[in-house]
């Protein structure tokens, strides 16, 4: 006979585990009171913790049950499940200061040595008039 298929590995995976372990690895977090009781003799947090690596493993090789596993874990854990990789902050509050700046009378090169001082921004005069412009662009007020 051949080898398991991934799915066949993770249903079981899930079925050595007793019903609690799955539900609250799959984020089911209905469990009976029998259930829920015997959560609380196992040593819960380790349980789940030592589970959950290998769950989330063998779970990533079949690409529905993934998806469904993360639609599942971010519904349940709200804002705190990670979606993506954090990108670099947005630099909003310069491009205001440095469009009031601009709109002041200051030229790219003052605004840049301004920055420079003020916050320890390398910034050429350049990189301030990509800036502005970027913003600018975002602001434009429509056409009646």
């Amino acid at each position: 006979m051949g080898s398991k298929t991934p799915e066949e590995e993770l249903d079981e995976f899930l079925a050595a585990q007793p019903t609690w372990l799955q539900k609250l690895l799959q984020y089911d977090l209905r469990l009976t009171a029998g259930e829920n009781y015997a959560a609380l003799q196992a040593d819960l947090q380790e349980e789940l913790w030592n589970s959950r690596a290998e769950y989330e493993r063998l779970c990533q090789r079949v690409p529905a049950r993934w998806r469904e596993y993360c639609k599942k874990r971010k519904r349940t854990l709200g804002v705190f499940a990670p979606t993506s990789k954090p990108g670099r902050p947005r630099k909003d509050a310069l491009a205001e200061e440095a469009t009031l700046l601009y709109q002041a009378g200051r030229n790219h090169q003052q605004i840049a040595r301004q920055f420079k001082e003020k916050y320890r921004a390398d910034m050429t005069p350049d990189a301030i008039r990509k800036l502005i412009a970027s913003r600018r662009a975002v602001s434009k007020p429509e056409k009646t």
